[in-house]
């Protein structure tokens, strides 16, 4: 049974019935232990340096696993459909590398500095996300600012770029700990989106202010306080709407 046509059944998403599962397992199991046999009888063999063997192995199953072909589909991709391009792979790779991860289970236990879905997030960042994540960034910003300007949209789109840039913010100086360090987010989006916020709503009380009383526009920051549009919610702190409470004293 070869490895490489099980990763590639995981990551096309094809049926896979209970006892495939299990054979899967069973073939990630036997490698695992094969090669422990093998380090243990070599003479001078270090733990540590098998483990970086060991990790590296898993690396090179995952790295050829990113849909590649889905790079050149998404790259003339513009707009809301670049969005859901995006997040229908994010979700499909997403789910995929879970049950990847599963399916490792006992070389993530044992054997590896990373785990198998760690290793898969760092392949998706490194490949899809680079290739994309400017478009990607730059068509959320858009959808938001119609939001801001009345429209309905759509907000699962926008969420679904949101989660995933703050799932791809991975600490790799320390792999065992828990949560993410919200690098991605905050490098490719955070910022981006602060300085975007700013430029609208102090457009926006310009051109309130020119038209209305300064107690009108007290009112309207009142009211909007409560009730701004377009501020994405993270999965952490919260930071990101309390650094834009002094940015959006024009909100409606």
């Amino acid at each position: 049974m070869s490895s490489n046509k099980g990763i590639e059944q995981v990551y096309k998403r094809q049926h896979m019935v209970k006892q495939r599962y299990m054979d899967l397992y069973t073939h990630v199991y036997d490698y695992c232990t094969s090669v422990h046999q093998q380090s243990s009888s070599a003479a001078g063999g270090s733990r540590s340096g098998s483990n970086s063997g060991r990790s590296g192995f898993a690396g090179k199953k995952m790295i050829g696993q990113v849909p590649g072909g889905a790079q050149l589909n998404g790259s003339d991709l513009m707009g809301e459909d670049v969005l859901a391009f995006y997040t229908k792979q994010w979700e499909e790779y997403q789910f995929s590398s879970r049950v990847l991860n599963g399916v490792c289970s006992y070389l993530n236990r044992h054997w590896g500095i990373y785990e198998i879905y760690q290793l898969a997030l760092v392949t998706w960042r490194d490949n899809l996300f680079k290739c994309l994540n400017k478009q990607v960034t730059n068509a959320v910003l858009k959808l938001i600012e119609r939001e801001r300007n009345g429209e309905t949209i759509n907000t699962r789109l926008v969420s679904g770029v949101i989660n995933c840039y703050v799932a791809l913010g991975l600490n790799e100086e320390e792999p065992s700990a828990r949560g993410q360090t919200l690098a991605v987010y905050k490098e490719t989006f955070e910022a981006i989106f602060l300085e975007d916020t700013e430029r609208f709503y102090t457009r926006e009380s310009t051109d309130f202010l020119r038209n209305n009383p300064v107690t009108e526009y007290m009112i309207k920051v009142t009211r909007g306080a409560a009730s701004c549009t377009g501020i994405p919610a993270r999965d952490d702190d919260g930071a990101s709407r309390e650094d834009l409470r002094p940015k959006t004293s024009g909100c409606r």
